[in-house]
């Protein structure tokens, strides 16, 4: 009876461990993706560079979103890791996530919203006033980010 108790708990284990790991990864989108989805959610898109980098702007310049995509995982860790290293010396309310295929770094400071976010080789900074906080976080959900 005890051994299948711990053969049942073991299954469980391993089913939610399972389980949490696919919560855990992110699909990284395209540039082209990007522009879609940026376009559609009102952002003029200011650059885009063949399939690489898209500059996108709304409210004048009061949400600035840059995504580029590098040419490996090791490029955008190193991208992402420079950036976070800039912004942490902010000081503000900040969040961080550090998973299997993304990570991202969020403060708001002196009424500004920064967000940097890497999904595998892809890399988004994001800039915006305070007040737009929840629209680039919407954003980002919508991208799957």
């Amino acid at each position: 009876m005890k051994k299948k108790f711990l053969i049942l708990v073991a299954f469980l284990l391993t089913g939610i461990i399972a389980l949490s790991a696919c919560a855990l990864r992110k699909t990284a989108i395209t540039a082209e993706e990007f522009l879609e989805k940026a376009e559609a959610a009102g952002f003029k898109i200011d650059e885009y560079v063949s399939e690489e980098c898209v500059y996108a702007l709304k409210y004048g310049n009061e949400i600035e979103i840059e995504f580029i995509v590098y040419s490996s995982i090791a490029n955008a860790k190193y991208i992402f890791s420079s950036e976070k290293y800039e912004l942490e010396w902010y000081s503000g309310s900040s969040s961080s996530v550090s998973a299997l295929n993304y990570e991202y770094y969020k403060i708001t400071s002196g009424g500004f919203f920064y967000v940097v976010f890497r999904v595998d080789n892809t890399f988004v900074y994001a800039w915006a006033y305070a007040k737009h906080k929840n629209e680039v976080n919407d954003f980002l959900k919508s991208i799957g980010y």
